[in-house]
């Protein structure tokens, strides 16, 4: 049985080409950390290149660079030349990606939010006044 389930991070926007038969072909590649150390203390990364046939509109628009993703597929080996020398690359055939879309966008809006606030003009036009409270004065 050939099956590969692997996560990490998308390494780049995806590419979707259409074939001459009219299909739909996504690639990208995803970055996996190893979780040990090498022998410099280190997590080695190791980057696979993937491919989704017929991808939904949903994996077109949010496979995105950084993007986390699990996916599940089946792994098979091209080979090409280059400089008369024959190369190998390992691909994923991906049968199922789901893609965990960060908060990011949104923390980065709340610092935003919370740097206009703290720029702002806090000085008003009241005068200082003394305000005298009593025990009376006090709901508790």
């Amino acid at each position: 049985m050939n099956k590969i389930t692997i996560s990490g991070r998308l390494t780049k926007d995806g590419e979707t080409r259409t074939t001459q038969s009219g299909k739909e072909k996504y690639s990208n590649s995803l970055a996996v950390s190893r979780n040990f150390k090498n022998s410099k203390g280190e997590y080695d990364t190791d980057f696979f290149e993937i491919v989704k046939w017929n991808p939904t509109d949903y994996i077109k628009d949010n496979a995105k660079k950084g993007t986390r993703a699990l996916i599940t597929g089946s792994i098979y080996r091209e080979e090409y030349t280059k400089d008369k020398e024959t190369k190998y690359v390992w691909k994923v055939q991906v049968e199922e990606i789901e893609l965990f879309l960060d908060k990011k966008s949104n923390e980065e809006e709340k610092i935003e939010e919370v740097n206009e606030f703290s720029t702002m003009n806090t000085k008003t036009n009241y005068e200082e006044k003394d305000i005298h409270l009593s025990d009376s004065d006090l709901p508790f």
